[in-house]
């Protein structure tokens, strides 16, 4: 190296700043071509010592380098460049050279190594500066103390480094230290903290860095994926990629994020053509790790897919070597566990033993998706093995692990959330069941693999100003946009700020947290005692490889019944649903509606000889209990020819409808009845109604308004809401009844200290549900359900004013006379035809 001119020494600096600059916001290539111009323009080569000044830049120049090196190709080049800069390195850039090592050493796993240089380096960083070096310092080493398993620790290095940002104003460290925040609470498994901590980086990335947001979008999707909130991890994922400024890294990432999500959503095909394109581009631009990261993916949709050959199980242990090679621990676990499927899918059984068997234990964000997976191809391997109870040891604790990850959630929609491996463990667990012919199994199992969003406790949303703000501004807006529509107007931009106000509170309800004690699962003993109490029969519908099956539980046995294809049922429902909303709310031909009323009754006949007949005589007369699946969750059962006037209850699962059995009736409480504007018929409901009781609370008119009914609820007896109802498939925390000042959302029912015990719905579609993966229900009714109300009576279908009035009165002259709800309104229904009412959760 010669001496340089004070324009080339200015120069060389420049270069070597100007690559740190793009380093920090994620551009490694650019930077990597500025760091070597500038070592060009010094004339480095190994060995050379030259003048102090120019010693010093190149060292720098150096330092720096080793990271974009490190990064995009190999880890031990960028050590290499370090050794090369110690000796040329000024004592008071030492602290800059000893991080540096501290940092590679971790992108190598060597985790304990770089902690003692991390720490070696922060006195002399506190000595010489610069400060935001310290910063990033504090920031990298909560990174590998998050690896090391000690969080206390890596909280109290984050918040010394957002002190550090905040002092110096630093604004891109803050943001880059609350988003390290927020992956230390997603690798404990805390998603609600997460997911509030991504946000809130998000913001800062907007504001200070944009060319960043696609690092933390990306994180936000994995955080929302594990949340098994696939469909909004998706769009997440697919926005971050449509951003300006993506770096390539984050390009190759989106892409794996993309292919994880399709292979969630069960789409082989996308899986697969993003896994190629991503590792095209790792490829391209000398990415091996993460190349190696993107055949995996490829692969793991092709084992989905059922395409698996001798061939394809090669490939798969060549993979899991390939990243084995790069020592970095835990980044081969998943391609073992992925390799041990394989091998058992071409009965290499032994081979795959040793893989599960060896296997070190999986910790931080992708840490459940590999024990999921490690119990899932145990399962696979036992049953391959003939030894059908461990599969389901294996299988119950997957499952077991998976409802202790979900009981950490505080949104309902977070609970209702499974991930594929969960769909998978519990598909394979019931299949086992089903295949053993043991009925008290098969009812174990159901149990096991549904709605296991209703045993975990409520919780209250925390009081947020901001979030109060939010929930007035949008009953604002639902308010005029209901007065607008009655009135013939549709304003766009009011309906556009809803929906971005819903999606707002939505993603906030995701960042709260849940404590308590779970809803045990229900032991098939204790349920036949509680029917033996009412002599009712219990029967619970399952889905299993197209075939739909009945379990029938009476005081003294449980019986297992093959009825026929589940497509085949639930269409029969889809279209007597869709008979049901024709002939209500407008007036048909008397031939039309002639012919839809005939339509109705032999469709009605058809579900009831699928879902009934069969089981007809395990039945017999008694009420009944009944446990839904799919699209018959919100079916009109006493419309069924052999439910006419029948007392029957639909209960999301046995564990709940136990629990609330269980609970002791309230003897106290009023009984509160509130209508909503609009209907032309609630005058009289609401007369008719109050004149059964003694003392109740009316409220209708401007009394009737939101905050009004809501305050009124909290430890109600008796609740009959009589307003226009909407359920909302795509925003299901925003199902609301329109009171006079504004709805009253699903979204509120969690505010609720104490639930009222029965509530009647008197209102089109506030039945109607989201059915989400194990048979999770989301929507107006389920939301009082969760909230911990015992009954439920509300129509998925809209249903005629006058008809309503009929129903209703009738259901509550019976309740007043001390009738249970179920048997209430099976009097009542008989008084319609085609009365769509239906009692939910317990009677």
């Amino acid at each position: 190296m010669r001496a340089l001119t004070p324009d080339e020494l200015a120069e060389a600096w420049r270069l070597q700043q100007a690559g740190v600059e793009h380093q920090n916001s994620g551009r490694l290539e650019r930077a990597r071509e500025l760091l070597r111009g500038g070592l060009r323009l010094t004339g480095w080569t190994a060995g050379d010592v030259g003048p102090a000044d120019t010693a010093r830049v190149t060292a720098r120049l150096l330092i720096s380098l080793s990271y974009a090196e490190a990064y995009l190709g190999s880890t031990q080049d960028g050590l290499a460049l370090l050794d090369h800069a110690e000796q040329l390195t000024a004592d008071e850039d030492r602290g800059i050279l000893v991080h540096q090592r501290g940092l590679l050493l971790w992108f190598a796993g060597r985790w304990q190594e770089s902690f003692t240089r991390f720490n070696e380096a922060e006195p002399l960083l506190r000595r010489h500066g610069p400060a935001w070096l310290l910063g990033n310092l504090l920031l990298n080493r909560a990174g590998v103390l998050g690896d090391l398993k000690r969080h206390r620790e890596a909280r109290e290095s984050l918040a010394q480094c957002a002190a550090i940002a905040d002092d110096e104003n630093l604004p891109l460290l803050h943001a880059k230290a609350t988003h390290s925040l927020g992956l230390v609470e997603h690798y404990l498994g805390n998603v609600p903290e997460a997911l509030r901590l991504l946000a809130e980086a998000s913001q800062w990335y907007e504001r200070h860095s944009p060319d960043l947001l696609t690092v933390v979008k990306g994180s936000q999707a994995r955080a929302l994926l594990d949340a098994g909130l696939v469909k909004e991890a998706r769009n997440v994922a697919r926005a971050a990629r449509e951003l300006e400024e993506q770096p390539t890294s984050e390009r190759i990432q989106l892409n794996a994020q993309i292919a994880v999500i399709a292979l969630e959503m069960g789409d082989w095909d996308e899986a697969i053509q993003c896994a190629r394109e991503g590792r095209k581009l790792a490829i391209r631009h000398e990415r091996p790790i993460l190349a190696v990261w993107m055949e995996r993916l490829e692969l793991e949709a092709i084992l989905r897919s059922g395409n698996v050959t001798e061939e394809f199980a090669r490939n798969t242990v060549d993979l899991m070597e390939r990243q084995r090679s790069f020592g970095i621990p835990g980044f081969a676990q998943i391609s073992e566990v992925l390799a041990a499927r394989a091998l058992i899918a071409v009965d290499r059984l032994n081979e795959a033993e040793k893989l599960l068997s060896t296997g070190a234990l999986a910790n931080g964000p992708s840490a459940i998706a590999i024990r999921l997976n490690r119990e899932l191809a145990r399962a696979e391997l036992a049953v391959r093995r003939g030894d059908r109870p461990r599969a389901q040891r294996y299988i119950r604790n997957g499952l077991s692990l998976l409802h202790r990850h979900r009981s950490r959630l505080g949104s309902i929609e977070l609970q209702a959330g499974v991930s594929s491996l969960g769909r998978q463990l519990a598909e394979r667990g019931l299949g086992l069941a089903l295949e053993s012919g043991r009925a008290s199994t098969a009812f174990s199992w159901s149990e096991r693999v549904r709605a296991q969003a209703y045993r975990l406790p409520t919780v209250s949303l925390p009081e947020d100003p901001r979030n109060a703000d939010m929930l007035a501004q949008l009953r604002k807006l639902r308010h005029q946009l209901s007065s607008d529509e009655t009135h013939g107007r549709a304003d766009p931009t009011k309906l556009a700020e809803c929906r971005r106000l819903e999606r707002t509170l939505r993603e906030r309800s995701w960042q709260t947290p849940r404590t308590g004690d779970t809803v045990p699962l229900a032991k098939g003993v204790d349920v036949r005692r509680r029917l033996t109490v009412k002599d009712e029969v219990l029967v619970s519908y399952l889905q299993h490889d197209g075939t739909l099956h009945a379990l029938v539980l009476d005081g003294e046995r449980t019986h297992l019944r093959r009825l026929g294809t589940a497509a085949e049922s639930e269409e029969l429902a889809r279209r007597l649903r869709a008979d049901l909303s024709a002939s209500t709310g407008r007036r048909l031909p008397e031939r039309m509606a002639a012919t839809v009323r005939a339509s109705i009754a032999r469709l009605a006949e058809k579900v009831d000889n699928a879902l009934l007949a069969p089981i007809a005589a395990l039945v017999g007369d008694r009420d009944l209990v009944i446990i839904p699946t799919g699209t018959l969750t919100t079916l009109p059962w006493a419309l069924l020819p052999s439910l006419r006037g029948r007392p029957v209850t639909v209960t999301p699962s046995a564990s709940l409808w136990t629990d609330i059995s269980a609970r002791s009736a309230r003897s106290g409480g009023r009984v509160i009845l509130a209508a909503g504007p609009g209907l032309v018929h609630a005058e009289a409901e609401m007369d008719a109604i109050a004149a059964l009781y003694p003392d109740p609370l009316v409220l209708r008119d401007g009394a009737a308004g939101h905050r009004e009914v809501l305050s009124s609820l909290d430890g109600a007896a008796t609740v009959h809401l009589a307003a226009h109802g909407h359920h909302e498939p795509d925003n299901v925390q925003f199902s609301r009844l329109d009171f006079a000042d504004g709805p009253l959302m699903a979204y509120d029912i969690v505010r609720l200290g104490d639930p009222p015990a029965r509530v009647t719905l008197s209102a089109c579609d506030v039945g109607e549900a989201t059915v989400a993966s194990g048979d999770e229900t989301l929507g107006f009714t389920s939301a009082l359900l969760y909230a911990g109300t015992g009954t439920v009576v509300s129509s998925g279908v809209k249903v005629e004013h006058q008809a309503a009035v009929d129903v209703m009165t009738t259901y509550h002259r019976g309740l007043a006379a001390g009738h249970r709800p179920a048997r209430a309104l099976a009097e009542a229904s008989e008084r319609q035809a085609f009365s769509p009412f239906v009692c939910y959760g317990a009677s």
